[in-house]
C-alpha cells in the first residue's frame, strides 16, 4: 500500500510538447467570443498556482518529518512548473492579440 502511494504522489512534469494554450479556448460556456475573459481567468489560474506554490514552500520548510518535507517541497516544485506554463500561454495569447 505504501508503494501504491508513493506512485500516485510523485509529480511529474509536462510532457515537452504540452501546451496550455491548446486546451484553454477563448468561448464561453454558450460559445459566444468572451471578450478576454480567458485571458482574466488564466491570470488568476496563475495568481492561485502561485499562491499554492508559496504555501506548499512554507510548509515544507517548516516541517519536521523528512517525508512530509520532501513531499511538500515537490508541490511547490509542481505548482511553479504549472505556473510557468500559464505564464508563457497568457504571454503567447498577449502577443498574438
Amino acid at each position: 500500500m505504501d508503494q501504491e502511494r508513493a506512485a500516485a504522489a510523485e509529480i511529474r512534469p509536462p510532457p515537452a510538447d504540452f501546451e496550455i494554450s491548446k486546451v484553454y479556448l477563448c468561448t464561453d460556456r454558450g460559445g459566444s467570443p468572451c471578450d478576454g475573459r480567458p485571458m482574466r481567468d488564466m491570470q488568476a489560474q496563475l495568481d492561485n498556482l502561485l499562491e499554492q506554490a508559496a504555501d506548499c514552500a512554507r510548509i515544507a520548510s517548516k516541517a519536521t518529518d523528512a517525508a512530509k518535507q520532501e513531499l511538500f517541497a515537490r508541490l511547490a516544485q509542481h505548482f511553479t512548473v504549472l505556473a510557468s506554463e500559464v505564464e508563457k500561454a497568457i504571454a503567447k495569447m498577449a502577443h498574438e492579440k
